[in-house]
């Protein structure tokens, strides 16, 4: 395995308050074995990175986080019918003050175009065919012309 965890005490040169400010996230790791009483003779063991790091008294705590870890991540967009962005957020453009207090967005392409008048910046795949399509026999009798399923 490639992870793992390492500590530090707080005789380096980083102050605590710039750990706390996020100084260390993602930093490169590298892992050697060394011979001390010959510097010289060493080979790199492992890469990884930085993760959470949890302050102590007298020095801090980080996860290891081997370069596996990176194939466990999302990257880019999730392709959902429902909006992937928050509601008031810089993706959705609206303001939540000039709804009623209480106001919650369900994320579905119906609300935005309805509710909100904001169909336009709807985050989602409305149109996306699900399981129930790609699970449908030959044999149904629907007419599949290949015109729109939400007529």
């Amino acid at each position: 395995a490639d992870t793992g965890a390492v500590q530090a005490l707080f005789d380096i040169d980083i102050d605590a308050s710039d750990i706390r400010a996020g100084a260390l996230d993602h930093a490169i790791l590298d892992e050697f074995r060394v011979d001390w009483t010959d510097p010289s003779q060493s080979f790199h063991i492992a890469r990884g990175r930085i993760g959470p790091v949890k302050m102590g008294d007298q020095g801090f705590e980080a996860d290891w986080l081997g370069l596996s870890t990176l194939l466990n991540r999302s990257t880019g967009r999730v392709f959902s019918r429902r909006c992937d962005a928050e509601f008031g957020d810089h993706r959705c453009t609206l303001d939540p003050q000039n709804f009623s207090d209480g106001t919650t967005c369900p994320r579905t392409f119906k609300a935005c175009q309805t509710q909100f008048n904001n169909a336009a910046n709807f985050r989602g795949f409305p149109f996306l065919v699900g399981d129930d399509a790609l699970q449908v026999s030959l044999l149904d009798s629907r007419n599949r012309n290949g015109g729109s399923r939400y007529d």
